[in-house]
């Protein structure tokens, strides 16, 4: 029943009410009312319904909406998280790349130096100390390189060591364990006011046939804090094996071979001179 229905038979049961209507037709109108009422009750119902329903779905669409949001960021947190570690990855192997072609770096100069052992005396002292000759820069390269790398020295050269026959071949033998055990120790350098002390004596000395410490004769300066002097050799390789070997009689303390090796010294002067006597005589003053 439509709105107006009830709106005319609310009219009339107030018109009516006063008059001679009979009950039979008053029961009939209230009947009515109350269907009305009842029909107007059910759609209030179904409105509260509907709106109901429509809150019902728009909390789900804002839950979901939440949700997504709350998905999204946890993406995005996933996703900066996944930056983070393929960054630190990225920089791991940046750092692992540099290590390796440190390592490659290292290997090439080995082989370098294994393939090019001769390179490496050649521009050895080359330039620096022109005042040595070749054979006196030879004394240094063959001494630092038996102080600074040993194990490598007596593969290269105590082991080729093959013309000398010494009177104490035991030392040899000692030499190389020596030398396998030692840790590395500093380069020791020229020196020009070592150098003239040891070229004035070397000269002086083999010009009058002197063997031994004594410069006395010679008039030469004494400053050095240790000396050692090789006699019969030129060359710079046999003059550093003969004092490393230590052959002499009266050299069973091996004095020459542990100022050779020993840290007590950085500074050098190394002369080689005709000799007298033994044909050369190489004189290295030590400070």
């Amino acid at each position: 029943m439509k709105t107006t229905q009830l709106s005319t038979i609310i009219a009339l049961i107030i018109l009516c009410s006063g008059c001679g209507v009979s009950k039979k037709v008053f029961v009939q109108y209230q009947t009515e009312m109350n269907n009305t009422l009842s029909f107007v009750n059910q759609q209030i119902g179904e409105i509260k319904k509907n709106q109901a329903d429509m809150l019902n779905t728009l909390n789900n669409v804002k839950s979901k909406q939440l949700q997504n949001e709350k998905e999204t960021k946890q993406n995005i947190s996933d996703i900066d998280s996944q930056m983070t570690s393929i960054n630190d990855q990225i920089t791991n192997l940046n750092k692992s790349n540099d290590i390796i072609k440190q390592k490659l770096y290292d290997i090439i100069v080995s082989l370098n130096k294994k393939t090019n052992f001769e390179a490496e005396f050649n521009n050895y002292y080359f330039i620096e100390y022109e005042y040595l000759t070749t054979e006196e820069r030879a004394v240094f390269y063959y001494l630092n390189f038996a102080r600074t790398d040993p194990k490598r020295f007596v593969e290269k050269c105590v082991m080729k060591d093959k013309q000398y026959n010494y009177y104490y071949p035991e030392r040899k033998e000692s030499l190389i364990e020596t030398l396998k055990e030692m840790e590395p120790v500093g380069e020791i350098l020229p020196d020009k006011d070592l150098y003239l002390m040891a070229y004035c004596y070397a000269k002086k000395g083999g010009e009058l046939g002197i063997r031994g410490h004594d410069r006395s004769q010679t008039g030469c300066e004494k400053g050095y804090y240790g000396e050692c002097c090789s006699y019969g050799h030129q060359s710079g390789l046999e003059i550093v094996m003969q004092l490393l070997v230590d052959p002499g009689e009266n050299n069973a303390a091996l004095g020459h071979r542990k100022m050779c090796l020993g840290k007590s010294y950085s500074k050098l002067g190394v002369s080689i001179q005709p000799h007298k006597e033994h044909s050369f005589h190489a004189v290295l003053d030590f400070k």
